[in-house]
């Protein structure tokens, strides 16, 4: 169970600070190469705002319960004020993060394969997978955190006995 806590905290710490670094407020204002126009069409394809936003959510969810251990008295209007400034501030510079994505696709790929990659999301195959990784996303990050899980108490069994034999103190947890 407190390894369960400390790994939600160590996430929503994590992601805590990933929000807290300033990203650029706005992008030059310089004519996009087409393989950034390109990589936009992509990342239209797949659907990645909405895929985003549903990922907002849960995010902002976390960072809020964090202030609201710091304001246990306060949660109503923790949520109300998070509600009210932070989703907002989220979903409005969505469309910064995507053109920041899109030239990430463009770094890593050649405008060719854009095309190659645009080409197979426009297939039935294609539009199955963008349909598909949602679930497939959320249903990994569920077995990948049981597995963690699992993982960190098995290596945690192991070590128990080895802090005994040197006189260490077993943690309460």
């Amino acid at each position: 169970m407190m390894i369960m806590r400390w790994t939600l905290t160590a996430a929503a710490a994590v992601l805590f600070a990933a929000v807290s670094i300033t990203a650029p407020q706005t992008l030059e204002a310089e004519e996009k190469p087409p393989a950034v126009v390109k990589a936009e069409r992509l990342i239209d394809l797949f659907g990645a705002d909405s895929t985003i936003e549903q990922m907002i959510v849960p995010m902002i969810d976390q960072i809020t319960d964090i202030i609201i251990q710091a304001n246990p008295e306060d949660g109503p209007v923790i949520r109300e004020l998070m509600n009210e400034y932070f989703l907002p501030e989220f979903k409005n510079r969505l469309p910064e993060y995507m053109e920041l994505s899109a030239r990430l696709y463009a770094d890593h790929f050649t405008e060719a394969e854009i095309d190659e990659l645009i080409a197979f999301y426009e297939t039935p195959l294609g539009q199955k997978m963008i349909a598909k990784f949602p679930v497939l996303t959320q249903e990994s990050m569920q077995l990948g955190g049981l597995w963690g899980q699992q993982v960190a108490l098995d290596a945690y069994n192991k070590l128990l006995p080895k802090l005994k034999e040197r006189g260490l103190q077993e943690p309460r947890i």
